[in-house]
């Protein structure tokens, strides 16, 4: 589960390219653990686990096999892509999460799992609400 994974890094890729961003602890003395910066806005510290804890707690509501041919092709290109790298010195394979919704459903790839899940739209909302806040303020 992404919530016992030990990230270092995160890195969000969008079709949007306004939304990409990569996540990194906070390096202050003064941050807490759960504190982390934004690579083009390093000064603005952004809690890690309002984030995570949405991606731990979604619920597939059906697997389907990897070659679901709906799912395949809105996964080719898919709307994010979250890399979570572990921590520096954990041996550990980056866990990569790609999203794609359609009209009513999100697919979602992982790494770590051939099956592609199958989640509610409004997750898909939420993740680019939450995604959306890390933007500079303008």
């Amino acid at each position: 589960p992404i919530s016992s994974f030990p990230t270092g890094k995160i890195a969000i890729v969008s079709s949007d390219p306004a939304l990409s961003r990569s996540l990194s602890p906070a390096t202050s003395s003064d941050a807490g653990s759960e504190q982390w910066t934004i690579s083009d806005d390093p000064d603005r510290l952004i809690s890690i686990d309002a984030f995570l804890t949405p991606l731990s707690d979604a619920r597939a509501k059906q697997f389907l096999p990897a070659d679901d041919a709906a799912a395949t092709v809105l996964l080719e290109n898919p709307s994010f892509s979250i890399e979570l790298s572990p921590l520096e010195g954990v041996a550990n394979d980056p866990l990569m999460l790609e999203f794609a919704p359609s009209e009513t459903e999100l697919y979602v790839r992982t790494s770590y799992n051939s099956d592609i899940l199958l989640l509610d739209r409004q997750f898909y909302d939420l993740l680019e609400t939450a995604i959306s806040t890390f933007k500079p303020a303008t």
